[in-house]
């Protein structure tokens, strides 16, 4: 999930990190931190310092928030190959 920020830029280029890997299965989305839904999968879940940010959930644990495409890229990438190994 990533939360879009103000920063229209910042955030696209987040959203298409997540976007540009192939991640079957994935829930993948782009919410707005002003409205984040009140579920209990997105409880606490944040902006860091205004900035657009992602978290990579597997099953009921996320991970640290990641600010950068690059981090958010590496990020996934380790998760998918965890869960394929699985």
């Amino acid at each position: 999930m990533v939360i879009r920020t103000q920063d229209a830029a910042a955030s696209a280029d987040l959203a298409r990190a997540m976007f540009g890997l192939s991640l079957p299965g994935a829930v993948q989305q782009v919410v707005d931190a002003a409205e984040l839904p009140a579920t209990p999968a997105l409880a606490g879940k944040t902006a860091v310092d205004g900035q657009p940010t992602a978290y990579a959930c597997l099953g009921p644990t996320c991970s640290l928030p990641v600010t950068s495409p690059d981090s958010l890229i590496e990020l996934l990438r380790k998760q998918r190959q965890a869960h394929a190994s699985a």
